[in-house]
């Protein structure tokens, strides 16, 4: 976990997360409730770096896939939508070894009810800058 392990032609690493999240709801646009949701949430990140004796992680593939059950909710936020996921892949070339500039494409499905993201699905190519 954390640790990039394998053969050097092919390094994975992976890093689970679990929690709780509480939501407090105490202010909303007219006609919209408030209250409060419990969530579980549970994420699986795995990057796969091909080629890593050669290119030095400047090829990777990450995925991270998370699921946020609704533990509890006030009434007034019941909407049977109770179970939340959300898919990501990216697949990226940095030019450089300390990967601050490169080329990839990202592919979202899913929600984040954290940042309320509505479902939605989308593949972006993408120019990449990291500081």
């Amino acid at each position: 976990m954390g640790v990039a392990l394998g053969p050097k032609t092919l390094r994975i690493l992976w890093q689970p997360t679990v929690g709780v999240e509480q939501e407090i709801v105490s202010k909303a646009e007219q006609g919209k409730p408030t209250g409060s949701i419990t969530r579980g949430s549970g994420t699986l990140e795995v990057a796969l770096y091909p080629a890593d004796d050669r290119l030095r992680k400047r090829l990777e593939w990450a995925n991270a896939y998370t699921y946020w059950p609704d533990l509890r909710k006030t009434h007034q936020l019941k909407d049977g939508h109770n179970r939340h996921r959300l898919f990501k892949s990216s697949v990226t070339f940095y030019f450089d070894e300390d990967r601050h500039f490169g080329v990839g494409v990202d592919y979202l499905r899913g929600e984040n009810p954290s940042t309320g993201m509505p479902r939605q699905e989308y593949t972006q190519i993408a120019v990449k800058v990291r500081y």
